[in-house]
């Protein structure tokens, strides 16, 4: 007869002692108590205890010199850490890991006794990671750090979106955290749509000018007409990406076989019918303007087509009016590309977005319960601290807690970057509606943004708000402030002015450090941290006495001017709210 012996880890038997006593006991014991109950020697039970609080599964709270402990119904935060996708490794304030989710030591081929409990450094994943030292060690001291990393492993180069956290042990002691997500197969499908869209915009762009020219030399000599259009129909009836042809009204009256296969028709099928049957309302109103401008183009547009069976196929769409005889147009040519990859890449982006956001925004309300904790527990000791010596100590503590809220409260500031798909965003529009939300005291704003879009997400609504806040409060009398626009080289500069007491010469670049001025406010540091998401730069440039001046510097590609604005030589309204 077999007989199957199960050995447990002495260890593990004392720790399931201990959570037998916790069970029975849920108002808590203390170490004493659990020492004479289990029964084992003080220091034992004072171990074990600290080893299932490190675990997340027991709770301790003190009463004057005493501790007692009770089970824990929180999730541990190890199996928190290993629900992600993301690879997670946590450190001390002195680069020791404590810990790392089981992600992390697969994708680096090591195992927990490689890691644990040693300084980064000397593990096997210092020699991989391009991050020196002391870089780490300012992110202990608040400097959040958001980076990209390229590593190689086993001869293959992998693609790491890295962020970089300082953490508050539950203890008090500093740590920090090192998140991150293996991006190297988004990588390579973006390098090689990006190589693909260069390839095939390039071969669009030479397949217009050469129907263009086709289509002059046939006006110029109508005896090549049979040979020319011969050429015409089978270069583009070849090409990979669609063409569409229609009248100056916008009727069809030529897709290639791409073209058609694009959308689930036959050419045939969609020859006499308007652009508008194969558009979604979003896309008639955002064409319908350049369709009918009587300049040549090009035009570019991100358009949405309806296929046969209902479905919708994302495009890059680009057309130009051909000339005629006097000056009417002919003929819209356009050529159609299929961006559905690249549309599916920025959505998984986004969703990306969306899980970061949501893990910061988990810490960050554990961690404000916990210092809730801490601020109740302190303010039930003040009455009772009489001894000069504790009672700084105790104020101490408060004033350390209200410095981790303050963090807290200004992480979640930037919950939102990343949650939203970027877009173009209407300065003027924004500028209004915040004004709307604000008490401005008798003080006059002008708008003169009209016109003016930059490309961002709705985190950059927050800009606005605090810089009007910034001269009301610091501007000593400030009683009119004017937002406007102009153009630098090839790029635009955003200005916020004021008739206030300015800022003197001397803090002008230090005025956007956290918590500089007499308020200790986040108002100008939060202003450029936003603006630095976008590629955008902030600067101070009025002279002292004269008025603040803060100059936003957007670079090309990242804004446009409206047309109606633009051809009728404005650079806004004036709008006083």
């Amino acid at each position: 007869m077999l007989r199957l012996i199960v050995y447990m880890d002495p260890v593990e038997n004392e720790l399931e002692k201990i959570r037998d006593l916790l069970s029975q006991n849920p108002k808590g014991l203390t170490i004493e108590e659990i020492s004479q109950s289990a029964p084992m020697s003080r220091p034992s039970a004072a171990k074990y205890l600290n080893v299932m609080v490190a675990r997340g599964q027991a709770a301790m709270r003190q009463f004057g010199r005493a501790k007692v402990y009770s089970l824990c119904e929180r999730v541990p935060f190890t199996d928190m850490i290993s629900l992600t996708s993301d690879l997670i490794m946590i450190m001390d304030k002195n680069l020791f890991v404590t810990q790392v989710n089981d992600q992390f030591l697969t994708f680096f081929r090591c195992n927990k006794t490689d890691m644990l409990e040693k300084s980064l450094e000397f593990t096997p994943v210092g020699s991989y990671l391009p991050l020196d030292i002391q870089t780490i060690r300012d992110v202990i001291d608040g400097q959040i750090l958001a980076r990209d990393l390229e590593v190689s492993i086993e001869g293959l180069n992998h693609y790491l979106r890295t962020r970089i956290v300082p953490l508050v042990f539950e203890s008090g002691e500093q740590g920090v955290a090192i998140v991150m997500q293996d991006i190297t197969l988004l990588k390579r499908s973006q390098y090689e749509l990006e190589r693909r869209v260069q390839t095939r915009t390039k071969e669009l762009v030479a397949t217009n000018r050469s129907l263009q020219r086709e289509i002059q030399d046939h006006k110029k000599a109508e005896k090549n007409l049979t040979l020319s259009e011969s050429r015409y129909r089978t270069l583009i009836e070849t090409i990979h990406e669609g063409i569409w042809v229609m009248d100056h009204a916008g009727i069809t009256t030529f897709v290639n076989p791409t073209m058609a296969s694009m959308l689930g028709y036959l050419p045939e099928d969609i020859a006499g019918r308007h652009l508008f049957s194969y558009l979604d309302e979003e896309g008639i109103t955002a064409i319908r303007g350049a369709l009918n401008d009587p300049q040549q183009g090009p035009y570019r547009y991100d358009l949405r087509l309806v296929r046969k069976d209902g479905t919708l196929v994302h495009v890059l769409f680009s057309f130009s009016h051909l000339a005629g005889n006097g000056n009417g147009h002919s003929a819209i040519i356009a050529g159609v590309m299929d961006i559905s990859d690249r549309i599916m890449l920025e959505k998984a982006l986004f969703q990306t977005g969306k899980k970061l956001s949501l893990i910061t925004s988990v810490t960050r309300h554990d961690v404000l319960n916990l210092l809730n904790g801490l601020q109740m527990t302190a303010g039930m000791l003040e009455d009772s601290v009489t001894e000069p010596e504790n009672k700084k100590l105790l104020e101490k503590i408060k004033n350390t807690a209200s410095g981790i809220e303050m963090q807290m409260l200004f992480s979640r500031e930037f919950k939102e970057a990343g949650a939203n798909l970027p877009g173009w965003v209407d300065l003027d529009a924004t500028l209004s509606q915040s004004l709307i939300m604000m008490e401005l005291d008798g003080v006059e704003v002008e708008n003169d943004l009209k016109g003016l879009e930059v490309y961002a997400d709705p985190l950059i609504r927050k800009v606005f708000p605090n810089l009007v806040d910034n001269a009301i409060r610091h501007g000593n009398g400030v009683s009119r402030i004017r937002f406007s626009y102009h153009g630098r080289g090839e790029d635009v500069v955003i200005t916020c002015e004021d008739n206030g007491a300015g800022v003197h010469d001397g803090i002008k670049t230090q005025i956007f450090n956290k918590y500089f001025g007499r308020n200790h406010g986040l108002g100008l540091y939060l202003v450029r941290e936003i603006l630095s998401i976008y590629g955008l730069s902030i600067s101070e440039t009025g002279k002292p006495g004269e008025g603040a001046r803060f100059e936003i510097l957007v670079p090309k590609g990242s804004f446009r001017i409206l047309q109606n604005a633009a051809s009728t030589g404005e650079k806004g309204s004036k709008n006083p709210i």
